[in-house]
């Protein structure tokens, strides 16, 4: 008895040049590391600053950010 699409239907192959964004990061075969790394490193970067920027007691800042 066949009940509905198998689980091997549902997964689409990745192919070169397609990306697939997983987390808010881009994932593929020929992604540039580089370029991800930046990007990466400019919204860590930004994200301490808006902690930073807050009225927050030292020791909340430092558990903000870990």
């Amino acid at each position: 008895m066949h009940i509905g699409n198998t689980f091997e239907d549902d997964i689409k192959e990745l192919v070169p040049r397609k990306t697939n964004k997983y987390l808010g990061t881009e994932e593929g075969y020929d992604i540039r590391h580089q370029n991800e790394k930046a990007k990466l490193r400019k919204e860590y970067l930004r994200r301490l600053k808006l902690i930073f920027d807050t009225e927050l007691s030292a020791r909340n800042k430092f558990q903000a950010i870990g």
